[in-house]
């Protein structure tokens, strides 16, 4: 399986690329917030739109089918990890710097439907977050944290 997904990590990295490209290309560029990765596990093609859910990039991935049919259930899963991990790489990033987008800028991985499936990267002021983890129980930690100011 690792094979597949470097196999999946080099063509999504093409396909971002190729999407930056064109989005550059564009008459009137405009104020770019957001991109899309759009999944289709019917038929394994993968594309990327702007805000305006305009196509700047589309590409057939043949490995999806197979990782889709081992492991059907978890593919957006898998998919996101392997775009996380493409889109922290110096090259790519460097793309997106290029756009020079307006923040919050982020990229969303979403469904045939435009449905949200994962926040995959989120730049915001200088600030860039890959993985939202560190914020997982923020809320939980703040409150112990008032509640032993409070008690000294």
């Amino acid at each position: 399986m690792n094979a597949i997904n470097d196999t999946v990590n080099i063509k999504l990295s093409e396909l971002i690329c190729q999407a930056t490209e064109k989005y550059k290309q564009k008459e009137e560029p405009g104020t770019l917030t957001d991109l899309f990765v759009q999944l289709n596990t019917a038929n394994s093609d993968v594309a990327v739109y702007d805000d305006s859910e305009q196509l700047l990039a589309e590409m057939e991935i043949s490995e999806l089918e197979e990782i889709n049919n081992t492991d059907e259930k978890n593919i957006f899963k898998i998919i996101e990890n392997i775009l996380r991990d493409v889109l922290s790489k110096p090259d790519v990033l460097a793309k997106f710097e290029e756009l020079d987008p307006l923040r919050p800028f982020s990229v969303l991985l979403v469904d045939e439907s435009f449905e949200h499936q994962a926040e995959i990267y989120l730049l915001e002021d200088g600030n860039l977050i890959i993985e939202d983890s560190l914020f997982k129980d923020i809320d939980k930690e703040l409150d112990s944290f008032l509640d032993k100011l409070m008690e000294e």
